[in-house]
């Protein structure tokens, strides 16, 4: 009888180590496609001149060694182009910060000379959340800039240069889903399409909400 219930318990014990190997495997490597972006670039990281998934995109930034490009355990990537909507240039940026979990894609304009209006989204892997910012950047000296994140700040700089809160909202979309996304989907092994960018909380920048 005891040996029986000795076999039993092995046999329950083996069932449920299975399980959970199954259960572990059937697990989607990543929740979503900035997890995707963003392991991609951390996996290549102490690779001298390793390459990652940005180097497949057309019109991003040739590095050939992409320690050159590391700063305080950081990676930078960019588009060489930019992008235009209605009258705004747009340039776009990447850069992942590994020590915190956190990599930003950052989209930036000319308002009028001095003044350069920024979108910019912080993706923080740990807690699977997007973050939207929308600020303007004002050059006050050569060697200063004043930024502000606050909403009737950067409408009255849009009011100044004739752009519509409409043409930022746009921006924001296109320059996140239609190029960024939409090239990694097109360039890339994702597991992700517009449509299902996957499990992740997006948090809408103040300026979005009136």
């Amino acid at each position: 009888m005891k040996k029986q219930l000795i076999i039993a318990t092995l046999l329950a014990l083996l069932f449920l180590g299975v399980s959970l190997i199954v259960k572990y495997n059937s697990k989607p490597k990543y929740q979503n496609i900035f997890d995707e972006i963003y392991f991609g670039e951390e996996s290549i990281f102490h690779i001298p001149y390793g390459y990652s998934s940005f180097s497949k995109i057309p019109g991003i930034h040739d590095i050939p060694a992409r320690k050159d490009y590391e700063f305080d355990d950081s990676i930078i990537e960019r588009y060489t182009d930019n992008t235009t909507i209605d009258s705004l240039s747009w340039s776009t940026w990447f850069f992942f910060n590994f020590p915190e979990a956190i990599f930003s894609i950052s989209f930036t304009s000319f308002l009028q000379e001095d003044t350069n209006i920024y979108i910019v989204y912080d993706y923080f892997e740990k807690k699977h959340l997007l973050v939207e910012k929308i600020y303007v950047s004002r050059s006050i000296s050569k060697y200063d800039r004043k930024h502000s994140k606050k909403v009737d700040t950067i409408k009255k700089y849009l009011d100044e240069a004739g752009v519509p809160v409409e043409s930022i909202r746009k921006a924001a979309d296109q320059l996140l889903y239609d190029k960024v996304i939409e090239d990694w989907i097109t360039y890339t092994n994702s597991a992700f399409s517009k449509e299902n960018i996957g499990k992740v909380t997006i948090e809408r920048s103040p300026f979005f909400k009136d």
